[in-house]
């Protein structure tokens, strides 16, 4: 797989180009489907919390209490009743909740879940625009953020790639201790899109928008995968402000630009460039941007209590991730760190290494626990390792 990071040549257009260039990185094992790693019911007692549907993104939803899980979905794992592949099936918000001495484990299912209450008159939030809210079998989360939301509300903001691409915003309620989220609205991404990741603000939300959408593995996914393979800008970010519309942010055209985070006042963010293998901070108002290089591809980034970023990375091409999606049961065995990284100085320091499909990582306690965007385990590690 470094291989594949290491080549550089030109890339023809042309389809003859592309199959040759296809079959040069399948014999290289570029394309070819990694091992899958035992299911979760198979690990080691308190080592991971199980089982999930593919716990893509973590964050926290209350302090050292509850934590919010984003489950995605992906065709080769989901199955409906007898087996048999579901045409569409919803992955879930879920709040897991863990006692300090990591014993009872408490969980609850947020969305999709039924309820009779519709958002108050005039309280409705994101883009006039919008539809209308996910139904039970096309939601699809990826990336989440929790954070301020209108008048002094708590937040969540969801990715959503179901049968529409949007950002679904919904607001936090706790009763008798246990949180509930309410959907409020949504933005549309623009068409053609497909967003990854979002950091609430407190005018709106950033929202990464990754690459173009593209449906199987066609001539349009091998493009793709190779532009990403070899350092193309794919996307950028955009921002939205309420009453808004979505807008580029200068400067922020990346190769695969995947998790954000971002200061509550919108002054500065950092991107996750997958494709780059590094993450670089926007200030706003400033030209240029500082980088700092990452060991494998970036996905989510997370905060610390020491004020640092968390960042889960895959040591993964654009085209393998194809294989790990093919995997029907388990984890998707590949390398994977996790680095601590200063917002200020942008000096970068690995703290875990392990293997699976290291999507997110997340402090929770003496412990950080990664999410993955394949696989049906939350892995426990202690910051002491």
């Amino acid at each position: 797989m470094k291989w594949c990071a290491r080549f550089e040549q030109s890339i023809g257009t042309s389809k003859r180009m592309l199959l040759l260039l296809a079959l040069a990185l399948l014999g290289t094992g570029c394309l070819s489907t990694p091992n899958a790693m035992a299911p979760c019911d198979e690990w080691n007692s308190g080592s991971a919390l199980c089982p999930f549907m593919n716990p893509e993104d973590l964050a926290h939803l209350s302090a050292n209490e509850w934590v919010l899980v984003s489950e995605m979905t992906h065709s080769a794992r989901v199955t409906k009743e007898g087996g048999a592949p579901a045409p569409f099936v919803a992955g879930r918000l879920r709040a897991i909740r863990v006692s300090p001495t990591g014993g009872e484990i408490e969980r609850r299912v947020l969305f999709p879940q039924e309820w009779n209450e519709a958002p108050p008159h005039g309280a409705t939030w994101g883009d006039t625009s919008c539809s209308g809210p996910p139904t039970d079998r096309d939601f699809e989360p990826h990336g989440i953020d929790v954070g301020p939301g209108p008048g002094g509300t708590t937040a969540v903001a969801v990715v959503n790639h179901g049968k529409r691409e949007v950002i679904d915003l919904f607001e936090v309620r706790f009763a008798n201790g246990s949180p509930g989220v309410l959907w409020r609205g949504c933005v549309p991404m623009p068409a053609g899109r497909m967003a990854n990741d979002v950091a609430l603000v407190e005018d709106g939300f950033f929202v990464t928008d990754m690459i173009p959408a593209v449906s199987g593995f066609g001539w349009s996914a091998i493009g793709l995968g190779l532009k990403m393979t070899f350092g193309g800008n794919t996307g950028s970010v955009l921002r939205w402000t309420e009453g808004g519309a979505l807008v580029p942010v200068p400067g922020s055209k990346g190769t695969a630009p995947n998790g954000i985070a971002a200061t509550r006042d919108g002054g500065t963010i950092w991107v996750a460039e997958w494709g780059g293998r590094r993450v670089y901070r926007i200030r706003m108002g400033e030209d240029g941007r500082t980088k700092a290089k990452i060991e494998g591809s970036p996905d989510n980034l997370n905060w610390a209590a020491d004020g640092k970023l968390l960042v889960a990375a895959q040591d993964l091409s654009a085209l393998g991730a194809l294989g790990c999606g093919a995997i029907k049961a388990g984890g998707c065995d590949i390398p994977y760190t996790v680095t601590k990284l200063d917002p200020e100085s942008m000096v970068a320091e690995k703290i875990l290494e392990g293997r699976g499909a290291a999507s997110a990582a997340l402090e929770v306690g003496n412990e950080i626990w990664v999410g993955v965007f394949v696989g049906d385990a939350i892995e426990r590690r202690t910051r002491a390792e």
